[in-house]
């Protein structure tokens, strides 16, 4: 299961900016993202892919032609 680090600016949408394995490798690097983002952002640890309105998985686009 990936272990995804989101990030968050006000104003704008949600984003996984990096992926890790473990736990605790997450934590690390949230840590590193911590520091290396300014005041004002927004970074979390989810395993989830963002939702739909309805609760429906959001599509893949990463592969999208």
């Amino acid at each position: 299961m990936a272990i995804n680090i989101w990030y968050k600016y006000p104003g704008h949408a949600p984003e996984i900016v990096d992926t890790a394995d473990t736990l605790k490798e997450a934590r690390r690097l949230l840590s590193e993202y911590r520091m290396a983002y300014g005041p004002g952002s927004i970074l979390w640890v989810g395993a989830r892919n963002s939702r739909n309105y309805d609760g429906t998985e959001k599509a893949d686009t990463t592969n999208s032609v």
